[in-house]
């Protein structure tokens, strides 16, 4: 069986708030237990990421937020995700 990485695509900016909230509101041992998180190709129009929650992902091991048009800051949560070994295009 082909190892396959699952994506998360959306299409509207609230979206991402509520997978930010849904971070925010789960069990730190499933939140840790996120080790890639495919967020490439999606239209957020412009928005933040929001301000907390990625730091949550304490076993996030790849992060690719790449082509999605995101304003703002990179959240200090993903600079302490200290086993992230891959940061895809922010920009």
């Amino acid at each position: 069986m082909e190892n396959q990485t699952s994506r998360l695509r959306l299409h509207d900016t609230s979206l991402l708030f509520l997978l930010l909230l849904l971070v925010h509101t789960m069990p730190a041992d499933q939140a840790s237990a996120l080790l890639r998180l495919n967020l490439t190709s999606n239209d957020f129009c412009g928005a933040s990421l929001p301000p907390s929650g990625f730091e949550r992902l304490v076993e996030l091991t790849h992060l690719n937020l790449s082509n999605n048009s995101f304003a703002g800051q990179v959240p200090v949560g993903i600079g302490n995700l200290i086993k992230l070994v891959s940061l895809i295009k922010l920009v």
